[in-house]
């Protein structure tokens, strides 16, 4: 399992879902833990804003959770549709790694399948 001081040893930003707005205006490729403050963490799911549109990846895909934190709304956004990640399964964290370094190669006018193209190529 990927925990927060994994992400912060190899460098990779990431956030409570309350504070993915700020995050988001970065512009940089992030991880969100989808669990409120002071809470272990439930599921982490990636995302970027390129040029006003939100790029949001989650394991589950829409299937089963994928849709962005709400604090996230008002952005266009392009979501992975597909399913990663079996749902027994914990490797929600090594994923969201995987999708923000697909994520660091776009270049903001991809769809969806090419988005998730990117996102397969990277795990």
């Amino acid at each position: 399992m990927i925990s927060s001081d994994d992400l912060d040893r190899i460098g990779i930003p990431w956030c409570f879902r309350q504070d993915s707005a700020s995050l988001a205006k970065t512009g940089v490729p992030f991880i969100i833990n989808l669990d409120d403050k002071g809470h272990k963490g439930t599921h982490w799911t990636a995302a970027r804003v390129i040029n006003g549109v939100l790029y949001y990846a989650d394991p589950f895909g829409t299937i089963l959770n994928g849709w962005p934190p709400i604090e996230l709304a008002g952005y266009p956004r392009v979501i992975n549709e597909v399913s990663f990640q079996r749902p027994n399964t914990q490797l929600c964290g090594y994923y969201a790694i995987c999708f923000v370094n697909a994520m660091q190669g776009l270049r903001g006018d991809e769809g969806q399948k090419e988005f998730e193209k990117a996102l397969m190529a990277n795990i």
